[in-house]
């Protein structure tokens, strides 16, 4: 009896300690909405609300609060730094697979070319994208494949983040809209313009949405929040989450 009350008390305090290396993470995300965003000076979304409820289920005392909203490029630069940093919400590639630590998938995504509904754009390849102006993301996943496919640098406006992009291609700016397939559409929502007015051109890829983490967080870590988000996926909580965004 007392060997199974010790084993049990042994257990018990790894989870405390697991949860207590969770508590020591830096949380990093951009202005993406829906997935996270500042609103009424409280930042929330869809990666948000996952996380808050994955941390939660770990044991953690960090909410969605301690998220700190960063532009991107300076999030990927802490993220590579370390130490103890987690960012989101970002696409799982080859090229970043052993890069970061992941947790995931939060949602399937597509990175896409957007122009304005009747301009008569067509895009069947990367060599016709080369004629154009075309707005990113700084440090984003779009930016990283018009440049490994071959579209010259000063075709590229690059901004800190989606709602300066939108602002800009929506004032005619550039001519081609990067960006996800959800985010774009959500952005130009929220800033009052219609999504209406948009038109998906050209598909760059197809992957999904992970929470990225610095290689020196802890396996243990790791698997800790995965079956935390795992455990929320089975129960149906993931999807009323989703629901709402």
């Amino acid at each position: 009896m007392k060997s199974m009350v010790w084993a049990f008390f042994i257990a018990f305090l790894g989870f405390k300690a697991n949860a207590s290396d969770i508590d020591k993470l830096k949380i990093l995300a951009d202005d993406y909405a829906p997935y996270s965003y500042s609103e009424n000076g409280k930042v929330t979304g869809l990666a948000v609300d996952m996380l808050d409820a994955v941390l939660k289920k770990s044991g953690s005392t960090l909410t969605g609060n301690d998220i700190e909203i960063v532009p991107w490029a300076n999030g990927l630069k802490q993220l590579g730094n370390g130490p103890n940093v987690v960012l989101f919400t970002i696409t799982r590639t080859e090229a970043r697979e052993n890069m970061y630590k992941w947790v995931g998938p939060i949602t399937a995504s597509k990175q896409v070319v957007f122009a304005k509904k009747g301009s008569g754009v067509a895009i069947n390849s990367y060599d016709d994208l080369k004629k154009y102006k075309i707005g990113v993301v700084r440090g984003e996943l779009g930016e990283d494949l018009l440049e490994k496919n071959g579209v010259d640098k000063t075709s590229i406006d690059a901004s800190s983040n989606s709602s300066a992009n939108v602002k800009k291609f929506n004032a005619g700016r550039f001519d081609l809209l990067v960006g996800e397939n959800t985010v774009i559409p959500y952005e130009y929502k929220r800033l009052g313009f219609d999504p209406s007015e948009l038109e998906e051109v050209f598909t760059m890829s197809e992957a999904h949405f992970y929470y990225a983490f610095s290689k020196d967080v802890s396996d243990e870590v790791i698997s800790s929040l995965q079956s935390a988000l795992d455990e929320l996926q089975k129960d149906g909580s993931v999807d009323a989450i989703k629901a709402k965004y």
